[in-house]
């Protein structure tokens, strides 16, 4: 039976909902449900959430960039316009934060000390703000992996909202939905005005719609199990089909928009080279593939990410492929700078590679420009 009151995803956040006086339910315990729960707790009468697995909560990245409690905070106007006066002032204060999240890396490697010293610094501030609450604990904090091994999960607020004294938290499975509210694990009806889902995504890397390759194959019937890819930008039998965020990409090793800035300079520098050369077509070689992903396979072994947790780096299993960047983000920038080519299948539009050198002369030869610019 449908709920009778307000139940949306968080992807599809009602903004304005006033929830004060509401009696409140959030389903999820992953990175949406964290900042859900934090957020809606100071005004609910009521909050009910789930914890089913258990989850480091972790202080913020680059968090003495943030506001008060490592939340976020509003620049000013004249900062802003500081900023825009003085642009390499901009860029310093960005590449303060970049360097802060960069350095980070190291705890993602097992038995290492920074991830030793991540480990004891969550599970001290877990316990803290958990207070006397030892149900929770013994639910909550995970025994058996590392800080890392799911993603990591800045909860401002969320360990206080856990205890709160309007807060139930549940740690079994929900029972059902009803027109008025939810069942428990037990049976037992519970009332509430509005239901929150932050039950997560797809995020499987299966493309949306058909992508057939030279093999006649479409990718997310290739990628159903195990997503292979190289450097997490193209696939084997599929010519000229390049992504932003593909398996294996360094998502758990910061922000991703400068990323996407070194992604596009890529793919631009493949593009050039296809319109200059005549190239019909190129897609990597399936040796490159297969030994891009057997090394990251062996590298990633070391990793927190191997650990027997749950998460969408693993297809959402303990025991799946993880599907992460081999190494740090500095790592991925270096390797991304230029296209390696000779990893490439690369088909020309003329029988002859060379056609492209047409009658000769170069385009600069015509136009006005500068015909000694080799000297400059």
């Amino acid at each position: 039976m449908s709920f009778k009151g307000r139940l949306f995803h968080t992807a599809k956040y009602e903004e304005g909902l006033d929830l004060k006086g509401k009696r409140v339910a959030v389903i999820g315990s992953g990175s949406s449900g964290v900042q859900a729960v934090a957020a809606v707790y100071k005004d609910a009468s009521r909050l009910y959430t789930w914890v089913r697995n258990p989850m480091w909560i972790t202080a913020g990245f680059a968090q003495k960039f943030a506001g008060p409690d490592g939340g976020n905070f509003q620049y000013s106007e004249e900062q802003k316009e500081e900023w825009r006066r003085d642009p390499e002032k901009y860029r310093a204060y960005r590449k303060m934060i970049e360097h802060e999240l960069n350095v980070r890396f190291r705890f993602a490697l097992r038995n290492s000390k920074e991830s030793d010293e991540a480990n004891a610094f969550s599970y001290k501030e877990m316990t803290t703000k958990l207070g006397d609450n030892e149900y929770l604990k013994e639910k909550i904090i995970p025994k058996d992996f590392n800080v890392g091994c799911r993603r990591p999960t800045p909860g401002n607020g969320y360990l206080e909202a856990l205890v709160g004294e309007k807060t139930t938290c549940y740690t079994d499975t929900i029972g059902g939905i009803t027109p008025k509210g939810f069942l428990t694990a037990d049976g037992t009806e519970v009332e509430v005005d509005v239901i929150i889902c932050a039950t997560g995504f797809d995020t499987s890397f299966r493309p949306r719609f058909p992508i057939i390759g030279l093999d006649k194959v479409d990718i997310a019937t290739r990628w159903e199990k195990i997503p292979e890819c190289y450097l997490s930008v193209s696939a084997s039998n599929v010519p000229n089909y390049f992504m932003y965020s593909g398996p294996y990409s360094p998502v758990a090793q910061g922000s991703l928009l400068s990323l996407q800035t070194l992604l596009t300079n890529h793919f631009l520098q493949i593009i050039r080279k296809m319109r200059q050369e005549h190239i019909r077509r190129l897609s990597p070689k399936e040796s490159a593939v297969e030994d891009f992903c057997e090394h990251a396979s062996v590298y990633l072994r070391r990793t927190c990410w191997a650990d027997p947790c749950s998460s969408w780096f693993k297809q959402g299993r303990k025991d799946g492929n993880i599907v992460m960047w081999p190494g740090s983000r500095l790592a991925f920038f270096d390797i991304l700078k230029e296209p390696k080519y000779e990893d490439y299948e690369i088909e020309y539009w003329s029988k002859n590679r060379w056609a492209f050198l047409g009658n000769g002369f170069t385009t600069e030869e015509f136009d006005g420009s500068d015909m000694s610019k080799y000297l400059n």
